[in-house]
């Protein structure tokens, strides 16, 4: 704090000076108060570098905690003339054939030439183009020249496309092609007056063949030996969920479809990075130097160092199924680093896929305390877990079994019988053909249901067809009307959602998921499948005591990924985190810090003006002794000095 110069003309005295080190005093509270502040900014900047460094990690962990994640497929092709990706989620094998040929587009040119684009080619202002299987599309031509054909057929897009091709100086080709491949892209060009003439643009010859890509799997002449045929040189589904496009001929492909360790041991790797991050920041902010003995903005900090601990803990307890964290390649070193061997990992993948997917996702099984009701645990799976979700054992009741929406229809099919079927706001109509029986219209129902993604399924049960919603619960709403009178349409049934409760807590079904409330701290985001029936339900309830309604224990176990996915959520949750609330609590200690500051600024500067008064005083009661001892020093001079003038 700056002060004005009063230095004192009558005293003689540095005033500045006395008040700069007098106000040097009395700012030392403020000061404290300053370098506190000081402190607190660094340790919230510390923590907000650690709770980064948690996002981070929580992002990478919950890549690893996903289904689709541990379901990926890679699919080689022994030759670079077959290319092949797989879905995830398909079936793993391998299939060896011969391309004996692929897909083209049928194609033809002209005969002759063309001395340039505006001569004419056809005398008639239309053609009529036929595809293979299709109708007579008429095309405008124009006034028939090269250019117009070109550009009429093009125009008219019908599937073929139309080119000048110039093939010398002064010398075109018209060229005509399917834009699809296969044996069926065949076409035909009339004149548009004369049906008879097949090639009013003077004569055509086929330039390509149509056809269809053929795979030849087995030996030639061996009795399994069999082809796959395809319009189009990508090829889908030979293995299901695998997508083949053939280039060329060519002999003894073999297409294999594995699981994928790659993308995973790329996952993984990122998590242990992250989670390495996450501790070298805390190591740093925590440091303490015994040379200067100085530390680090939160050394001592309890916040961060029980994270530290937990990140740790959770490499080194993890178990899951016949795997261990070690045994996937995951270890902390002496320096108190992860280390993660990529090798070991995907040894342990291969050999035990399901093992190491449960060491890292979250799972869990359920256990019957009754062996006479041991089957009713198989009915209870996990659905979905989440980062709130608490590891532990909780029983599961159910009281009411997830059914479907129905409908019944009773009695004879006719011909010409309709039922119209709306659900998910669509609709078909399904109409009876001579010969069908309740089988046969049952079917005719699904292939429409499927065509039209109504969601609904059919079949004869009991001498009666009944018409289901393919989904649970008591959501799916569907309508049925029909015009037979031979027919009997049933009343419809609302399907149920399944009951229950988790460790006691009523859940809510939703269709056969029972979930657990999301204001319950241990169960938050836990849904179970539940496959029960009503028998299972009364077999259930059948139970006495406690274990009444009691289908088994489910014992959840969150897995490597899902608790660091867990641990990092739980740090950096907007409001509720460990961090977060650090980080909060700090700041309104900043915010009374600063108030204080400002409260001093106010105090300081009054006393500040306090002292300058108190120095100004001083100078004049001084100014005023000094003219006092001058005037009596001028009277003491004016009086007439003593001597012995008598004697």
């Amino acid at each position: 704090m700056s002060t004005s110069s009063v230095d004192g003309l009558v005293s003689g005295l540095n005033t500045t000076q006395i008040i700069s080190q007098l106000m040097q005093i009395e700012q030392q509270p403020q000061q404290r108060l300053i370098n506190q502040r000081t402190s607190v900014n660094a340790q919230i900047t510390a923590y907000q570098q650690i709770n980064s460094r948690f996002a981070t990690l929580q992002s990478a962990a919950s890549k690893l905690t996903t289904a689709d994640e541990w379901h990926n497929r890679t699919a080689t092709s022994s030759s670079d003339q077959v290319s092949v990706t797989a879905d995830p989620n398909v079936l793993t094998g391998s299939i060896t054939f011969d391309v004996q040929q692929v897909a083209k587009a049928q194609s033809y040119v002209s005969h002759g030439t063309y001395s340039s684009t505006a001569q004419t080619v056809t005398s008639s202002s239309t053609l009529k183009i036929t595809p293979t299987g299709g109708s007579a599309v008429t095309v405008n031509v124009g006034d028939g020249s090269l250019a117009a054909v070109v550009s009429g057929i093009n125009g008219a897009n019908i599937g073929v496309r139309a080119s000048a091709v110039q093939v010398g100086a002064s010398s075109y080709r018209l060229q005509l092609t399917s834009t699809t491949t296969g044996a069926s892209s065949g076409f035909a060009i009339t004149d548009g007056t004369d049906a008879t003439n097949t090639t009013p643009l003077g004569q055509l010859d086929e330039l390509v063949h149509g056809q269809d890509a053929r795979l030849l799997v087995g030996d030639v002449g061996s009795a399994g030996q069999y082809t796959v045929t395809s319009a189009s040189n990508t090829i889908k589904d030979v293995l299901p969920g695998v997508t083949m496009t053939v280039k060329a001929p060519v002999n003894a492909v073999t297409v294999d479809v594995q699981r994928s360790s790659g993308v995973l041991v790329n996952d993984v790797q990122s998590m242990v990075d992250a989670a390495n991050a996450v501790l070298n920041s805390i190591a740093a902010a925590t440091a303490y130097d015994t040379k200067t003995q100085k530390g680090q903005a939160l050394v001592g900090d309890s916040t961060v160092r029980a994270l530290q601990s937990q990140v740790l803990d959770i490499v080194t307890e993890a178990v899951g199924g016949t795997a261990n964290a070690a045994a996937a390649g995951l270890e902390v070193d002496k320096t108190g680093a992860i280390t993660f061997d990529n090798a070991k990992f995907t040894t342990a993948y291969n050999k035990d896929p399901d093992a190491v997917a449960k060491l890292f996702r979250p799972g869990g099984t359920v256990t019957a305390k009754d062996p006479a009701y041991a089957s009713l645990a198989s009915k209870v799976s996990l659905l979905v877990a989440d980062d709130q979700t608490q590891a532990g054992s909780y029983d599961v009741k159910v009281t009411q079994a997830a059914s479907q929406a129905s409908r019944q229809l009773s009695g004879t099919v006719t011909a010409g019988d309709q039922l119209v079927l709306t659900s998910n706001g669509k609709s078909a109509t399904v109409t009876a053909q001579a010969g069908d029986d309740l089988d046969a219209l049952a079917q005719r129902i699904n292939d429409a249901a499927a065509t039209n993604s109504l969601g609904l399924t059919a079949r004869v049960e009991s001498g009666n067809l009944v018409i289901r919603a393919s989904a649970y619960g008591s959501a799916p709403i569907f309508g049925t009307t029909s015009t037979s009178a031979t027919l009997t349409l049933g009343a419809f049934t609302a399907g149920k959602d399944v009951a229950g409760t988790i460790n006691g807590i009523v859940a809510t079904g939703v269709g056969q998921a029972l979930e657990a409330p999301a204001t319950n701290s241990v169960l938050h985001g836990l849904s179970l499948l539940v496959t029960a029936t009503d028998a299972d339900v009364t077999a259930a309830a059948a139970q006495v005591g406690a274990n009444a309604n009691l289908f088994g224990t489910f014992n959840y176990t969150p897995g490597v990924a899902q608790r660091m996915s867990s641990l990092s959520a739980d740090a950096v949750r907007s409001g509720t985190g460990r961090l977060t609330s650090a980080i909060a609590g700090k700041q309104t200690l900043i915010d009374d810090l600063t108030a204080q500051i400002t409260n001093w600024d106010t105090t300081l500067a009054a006393k500040q003006d306090q002292f300058k008064q108190q120095y100004a005083t001083l100078e004049t009661a001084l100014g005023k002794l000094k003219d006092q001892s001058t005037w009596l020093a001028g009277q003491l001079g004016s009086l007439p000095s003593s001597s012995s003038s008598n004697g």
